[in-house]
């Protein structure tokens, strides 16, 4: 049976770069769910205004270290493992989050899912 190897490497490339490139939507896709779990966030743990605004920013100090620590281990284990390795953490992160019943572990979670939003956006155009 003959294989079209030139349409399957164009499936191939598509769908990486596809795949690739959500990495890079992931910022903006948890900025606008946090907002929108403030009230339950709120509730749930019940917090003041000033703790909740540290809940929240505890991505973003995720973000920061993420982007500045991701390229070395990219460069060294290569894009694409490093790529997987932070869906895992994506993963790790949401199931956390979901799970958790004290807020310091929810911080981490949401800490570790901003180590992951990061270094993706940052991996993402990188691996295209």
């Amino acid at each position: 049976m003959h294989v079209n190897r030139k349409k399957t490497n164009k499936r191939f490339m598509y769908g990486s770069s596809f795949v690739a490139a959500m990495g890079g939507l992931l910022l903006g896709f948890d900025s606008a769910v946090i907002s929108g779990t403030i009230p339950f966030i709120t509730t749930y743990f019940n917090i003041s205004n000033a703790v909740l605004d540290w809940v929240v920013s505890s991505a973003l100090i995720g973000c920061i270290i993420g982007s500045v620590l991701i390229g070395k281990p990219g460069d060294i284990f290569g894009r694409r493992v490093m790529l997987k390795v932070l869906a895992l953490l994506f993963l790790f992160s949401a199931i956390g989050s979901a799970i958790s019943t004290s807020l310091t572990i929810f911080e981490i979670f949401r800490f570790i899912g901003g180590l992951a939003i990061r270094g993706a956006s940052v991996l993402s155009p990188l691996y295209l």
